[in-house]
């Protein structure tokens, strides 16, 4: 869940659960009853963990470039110019860079 409305804190995280939810192991299962006023969370534990790159995709037929992370990441935050296409030739060294300076999001 990656969202800044909501759960950004211990004071304003709850659970509710509807009584159909869960049910118990007995041989006639019992519904779990209704939690409607919200239960306070017991512990809460900040997102700490940045995205990752996992993967990418170049399409240079449609000046796509799609790049894959392991979790949502906020576009509005995303600074654009601060990535390049490297060409490596097998030596290990960097002959040419192209630094991205615009582009849109979908």
């Amino acid at each position: 869940i990656k969202s800044r409305l909501f759960a950004t804190s211990a004071s304003n995280t709850y659970l509710v659960i509807a009584q159909n939810a869960v049910f118990d192991l007995a041989v006639v299962p019992n519904a779990i009853q209704a939690v409607t006023s919200g239960i306070p969370v017991n512990y809460y534990a900040p997102d700490t963990t940045p995205p990752l790159l996992t993967g990418f995709t170049l399409d240079l037929s449609l000046n796509a470039l799609v790049l894959t992370f392991n979790e949502p990441v906020r576009t509005s935050t995303f600074n654009i110019t601060g990535i390049s296409i490297l060409q490596y030739c097998g030596d290990d060294e960097m002959h040419t860079a192209l630094t991205l300076t615009g582009g849109s999001f979908h």
